[in-house]
Formats: structure tokens, C-alpha cells, sequence
């Protein structure tokens, strides 16, 4: 998907910065369009209408909330798919190459991200993350942020979202309102308002 689209379409934020949940919501009821038709370009600019459309209007049916602060909820989130989250940024940060990036941050998110994944390296555990900024930033436009011992690296366990789709690619853990309730996938029309769960 096209994160240059979100800038400039969904009212979410601006390259100054924004909301996750609000640009996913905006796909609810709007078409996504391709990285490659809809490339990223560093700043603010007009909504485009004529890019490739992958992703049609209903095919998202809301979001939901991996609980924040606990390591385990983001790794059962990241088995049925990538993660948003907002993670704190500085010097090494912008100017990472390659390794598990350790260093301590502010204490306030400023950036959003997606965590792609988790593993380990050299016996060090990382979170894998995939930013905005183009294939010549870090790994190829990845990351690995260091991750374990209760550790927040970068705020990455801080506000953590997914997005719920019809279709075969629904979760297939079971997800729980904020009420507590256990739902499961939706089988009819898409709802009318946002739905938000935590896992």
C-alpha cells in the first residue's frame, strides 16, 4: 500500500506527523492504491485519484489495538500480520545501516512505522521494522530494533494497531472488544462505524 496516499488523502496526519488508526480507517471506505503507482515523496502534496487501486472500498473492516507494553501480544500479533506502531526516533535512528540498533530515545513517539516482524541475531532478540523512507535507508527500508529484557526500544511496544479485513486473511486468533468480549470474523455487509479490538 501506498503510505504517500494516506499522507496526502485520509486526513490522518501530514509528513509533520499523525494517526495510524485514522488512516486505516480512512481505507474502510476508500480505495488504496500501490507503492509504485502512488510513490513516497517526502512531503505533503494533492490527494491522487489515478493510481493503481489494490485494495477496493470494504475490504477493511476496522482496527484493533495489541495490548501496549507486552512483548508477547505484539509477537501474536505479528504471526497473522504486519503491525503498526509509533516509535521514537534520534540521530542513530535516521542514520541506521545495519545491526540491532540499541540506543535509548525521548520518551514520545514521533514517528509511524511497521513492525514486519521478530527474530533473533548473533543471540540478540530484535523486532523488524520497515519505515517510509525509501530502500536506501537501513536494510533495504528495514530495521532491526532491539527487543527483550521488559525493553521499549524506540516506544515500539507503546501503541501498537492492526487492521481487520474480510476475506481469507483475517486473524485467526480470537480477538476481544475492549469490553472484554470475544468476536470473530465478520460474514455479512461491512459495518457502518469503526470497530476497534485488542488482542
Amino acid at each position: 500500500m501506498s503510505a504517500q496516499q494516506l499522507v496526502d488523502c485520509s486526513g490522518g496526519g501530514s509528513c509533520s506527523g499523525g494517526h495510524k488508526n485514522k488512516g486505516m480507517d480512512w481505507v474502510k471506505d476508500n480505495s488504496a492504491c500501490s507503492w509504485d503507482s502512488y510513490p513516497e515523496t517526502g512531503k505533503d502534496g494533492n490527494c491522487d485519484s489515478g493510481c493503481d487501486q489494490i485494495i477496493s472500498s470494504g475490504s477493511v473492516w476496522g482496527t484493533y489495538k495489541i495490548t501496549p507494553y507486552d512483548e508477547g501480544s505484539l509477537c501474536m500479533g505479528l504471526f497473522q500480520r504486519p503491525i503498526a506502531v509509533s516509535v521514537a526516533t534520534g540521530d542513530n535512528f535516521h542514520h541506521y545501516k545495519g545491526g540491532i540498533l540499541s540506543d535509548s530515545y525521548p520518551s514520545k513517539t514521533t514517528h509511524a512505522i511497521m513492525a514486519v516482524g521478530y527474530g533473533y541475531w548473533n543471540g540478540n532478540a530484535y523486532w523488524k521494522v520497515k519505515n517510509s523512507w525509501g530502500e536506501s535507508w537501513g536494510l533495504g527500508g528495514y530495521a532491526l530494533l532491539y527487543r527483550g529484557g521488559d525493553s521499549d526500544q524506540n516506544l515500539v511496544l507503546s501503541k501498537p494497531f492492526g487492521v481487520y479485513v474480510y476475506g481469507p486473511y483475517n486473524p485467526s486468533m480470537q480477538l476481544t472488544t475492549l469490553e472484554g468480549v470475544r468476536i470473530s470474523a465478520p460474514t455479512g455487509p461491512a459495518p457502518t462505524r469503526a470497530a476497534v479490538f485488542q488482542v
